[in-house]
């Protein structure tokens, strides 16, 4: 009995002998890795997690940096802290001036990954230190890398920064050219509106002189029908066709927009909107039939007929309307002048 118990006793000796070294050489092999073939390392690595426990507290402080190390550069991500923890308590309490500011270096990375930025600037000051202690002369390999990622991030936030400001300053420089552009074409719009009802009086004035003579013998009521049909001679509001073309270039393209979005409406509700436009209230009331007094009625009725909550927004909707498409029709288009 005592000597089977002697011979398994120095089996498990010799098997946790074999053991020991076999973990060694892992390590080993994967640090001599880890640079050229980090996939490699890091499958080496992974072999020993499963007798993670079983390391020594030298051989889990080392097996962590190499983890994490090895995992950035396959996946370009850092693990979990856990592995990285132990290294660097492992190395603060050996004083251990050449591998704790590596291990320090990787869990400030890692915790930048993980948007902790307060802990990334102490890890970093604390690698920063213990890097600066080594030596005093000559940067470390990692000293290079901190200065080197630094100076990058610089470079990457001046550059970013001149050109955002390229870019900001284009676009004011767009949206100034825009703004001017619109308040020419505004002018135009004005003009022109000017103009063709300049030119609109000016025909019904000459056709009214034309009948001179007589309209001296008539009476009131025959004066009115004489305008009336003078107002349908020059506006043509009794040929729809006609009437929505004329208006459509006077008032640029307004009877087909109100149509577009107001399909429920008749012809006679587009003759009202075009003549509220063109016509003072007397000369509108007399073409329709209708007292003044009755035109602010139909007017409201329109606006609810168009679910406008008031007169004030019905009115501002066909101003802004005929500047909207004005302003986004073809410049050439817009020149254009047609008379009556």
């Amino acid at each position: 009995m005592p000597i089977k118990f002697a011979i398994i006793l120095s089996l498990c000796v010799l098997l946790a002998a074999c053991s020991f070294t076999h973990t060694n050489e892992t390590i080993n092999n994967a640090e001599r890795l880890v640079n050229t073939a980090p996939d490699s390392a890091l499958y080496l690595l992974e072999t020993l997690l499963a007798d993670y426990n079983d390391l020594s507290d030298q051989e889990k402080a080392f097996f962590g940096i190499l983890y994490f190390k090895s995992i950035y550069k396959v996946d370009g991500k850092y693990p979990a802290l856990d592995f990285i923890d132990h290294s660097i308590d492992f190395y603060r309490s050996e004083r251990n001036k050449y591998w704790l500011p590596q291990a320090l270096f990787y869990k400030s990375m890692a915790q930048k990954q993980n948007r902790s930025y307060q802990n990334t600037s102490i890890q970093l000051f604390e690698t920063i230190e213990y890097t600066l202690y080594i030596s005093k002369k000559t940067l470390s390999k990692l000293q290079k890398n901190i200065l080197l990622i630094s100076f990058s991030s610089i470079l990457t936030i001046l550059a970013g920064v001149l050109l955002f400001v390229y870019f900001w300053r284009k676009w004011k420089m767009v949206q100034s050219k825009k703004e001017e552009l619109l308040n020419q074409k505004e002018i135009q719009l004005k003009n022109k509106h000017n103009l063709m009802y300049q030119e609109l009086l000016s025909r019904i004035r000459e056709l009214q002189e034309a009948q001179a003579k007589e309209r001296k013998k008539m009476t009131f009521a025959q004066k009115k029908q004489a305008d009336i049909e003078i107002y349908k001679q020059v506006l043509v509001y009794d040929k729809e066709d006609l009437f929505l073309e004329k208006m459509n270039r006077f008032l640029n393209q307004l009877p087909d927009t109100i149509k577009h979005n107001f399909p429920n409406l008749l012809y006679k509700d587009i003759v009202w909107c075009c003549l509220f436009l063109i016509l003072p209230a007397r000369e509108m009331a007399l073409i329709i039939g209708v007292q003044e007094n009755t035109l602010r009625k139909q007017k409201q009725r329109l606006a609810e007929k168009m679910n406008f909550e008031n007169n004030a927004e019905f009115e501002k909707y066909l101003s802004e309307a005929v500047l909207k498409v004005s302003l986004n029709a073809n410049d050439a288009k817009n020149a254009n002048y047609h008379k009556f």
